[in-house]
């Protein structure tokens, strides 16, 4: 196994800073650096807490391990960490917390799990989306489907957009969005449930629509 790279002179606020940007092709590497670090730093005092946490609920030690996977693996896909939202006032302390919050949902998932359910992929900081991330590669940009989606939602409304966009950023096979992000796109929107699925079918409708025409132009 490839040892981790590790940039250990950075603190763990601007660590932070770089793995929000790991969905930048051009920032990737860096991100992979900050987050082995932001794990190495964080991964003992984290630990420590989980496995207590565990022992009060008759849980295991190799469950620990795997709720503490499960909360960094959390992390990197939602590094929405900030600083001026923490009750303490010692940043070291208030990423712990943070990263506690979220292996508190991580024991409700492994709980869930030894019961027959399945993990949940959501960890309740899912937000409307209102547009396309900002992409600076490229090859990214000239990409067929990138393309072919953006023109079909430049020709439909602002809220076959919004729907679009949060439903593709957030849809996991087997799992409906959570009720609170789904709330807030009825009340975002002034639609109902109903409408909104009505309106994500003709997205889907007219994409299909734009790439036989972009086939055909082939």
């Amino acid at each position: 196994m490839a040892e981790r790279t590790l940039d250990l002179k950075k603190s763990s606020l601007e660590l932070i800073r770089e793995i929000k940007l790991n969905k930048d092709p051009t920032k990737r590497k860096n991100s992979e650096t900050a987050f082995n670090t932001f794990c190495y730093r964080f991964e003992e005092p984290l630990k420590r807490i989980i496995e207590r946490t565990c022992r009060s609920y008759g849980l295991s030690s190799e469950d620990a391990i795997e709720i503490l996977e499960l909360t960094f693996k959390r992390f990197w896909v939602y590094p929405k960490f900030d600083a001026n939202k923490v009750r303490s006032s010692d940043p070291e302390k208030g990423i712990v917390l943070y990263l506690a919050r979220i292996a508190q949902r991580g024991l409700i998932d492994v709980i869930k799990l030894k019961n027959g359910s399945k993990y949940s992929p959501y960890d309740g900081d899912e937000h409307i989306v209102y547009d396309f991330p900002k992409i600076s590669n490229p090859k990214l940009v000239n990409d067929e489907n990138y393309l072919i989606i953006n023109e079909v939602l430049n020709h439909l409304s602002w809220k076959h957009k919004v729907i679009y966009l949060t439903y593709s950023s957030y849809e996991h096979k087997g799992f409906k969005l959570p009720r609170k992000l789904l709330a807030d796109l009825r009340a975002t929107l002034q639609l109902s449930q109903n409408t909104i699925r009505s309106y994500r079918f003709e997205v889907a409708e007219k994409i299909k629509e734009y790439k036989n025409l972009w086939q055909k132009k082939k």
